[in-house]
């Protein structure tokens, strides 16, 4: 994708190059999120198997943690993406 946007940006204005290097930006932090949240669930899952953690603490944290992708989607897609946050 980035190397699309650098090859066309040459026929781009400077507005749509800078709304779409933004685009990127939020395309590439959504893409990473999965990944950071699946992490930490494996850590929790771990310390509960190995480590013989039962709290009622932990186990909260694990639904609390499922549910931040859907809580920092729109904002990051807000904060990142210019005429939204207009």
């Amino acid at each position: 994708l980035l190397s699309l946007l650098r090859e066309k940006s040459n026929n781009m204005s400077e507005m749509t190059k800078t709304s779409h290097e933004s685009l990127a930006k939020a395309l590439t932090i959504h893409a990473i999120l999965p990944i950071y949240v699946c992490s930490i669930m494996t850590i929790f899952a771990v310390a509960q198997l190995y480590f013989e953690i039962h709290s009622l603490l932990v186990e909260s944290f694990e639904y609390e943690v499922a549910v931040l992708p859907t809580l920092i989607h729109p904002c990051l897609t807000l904060y990142f993406v210019r005429p939204y946050r207009m």
